[in-house]
């Protein structure tokens, strides 16, 4: 797999190929893999959670005239690639962002649902917050990332 990623889907910024690769810190087979490989750890903080769904669900409410839904279609990309580059990049000028096209990367993966790119979209029809559930219908298992708000919505 990671040799047709590295074929395919990775971007590239002055002539520099890039290909991010996450791996848990618990998976040391992968970790090793990647080293030999040439890949180097990032140094972004990521949490991972699980959670048994056998218990209670908590209900939760939604702040007035935000809407949450699936990813629209191709016209808004840009909108939740820009959400993204916000979210993760918040001191960051904003003449750094590389342009939107690197989604269409995400949407080639084999999990990839559309349905399932959730987005939070505020009153006024902008992006403020996103989350990508992958879901392997054999493991009958889902993993939710990225997990991003824009920073003007935090809280």
């Amino acid at each position: 797999m990671l040799e047709v990623s590295e074929k395919h889907l990775f971007s590239e910024k002055d002539g520099v190929k890039r290909l991010w690769v996450f791996a848990d810190s618990q998976e040391r087979r992968r970790i090793e893999i990647l080293k030999r490989r040439g890949y180097s750890r990032g140094d972004w903080p990521e949490h991972q959670h699980r959670r048994d769904l056998k218990g209670q669900i908590v209900e939760v409410s939604i702040s007035k005239g935000f809407e949450i839904r699936s990813l629209g279609n191709a016209e808004e990309l840009p909108s939740r690639s820009w959400a993204s580059w916000r979210a993760f990049h918040p001191d960051e000028p904003d003449e750094d962002y590389e342009g939107w096209e690197w989604y269409l990367n995400i949407q080639k993966q084999p999990l990839y649902r559309r349905d399932l790119d959730i987005v939070a979209v505020a009153p006024g029809g902008e992006i403020a917050g996103f989350c990508t559930i992958w879901y392997d219908d054999v493991t009958r298992t889902g993993y939710y990332e990225p997990v991003g708000v824009v920073p003007e919505y935090h809280k």
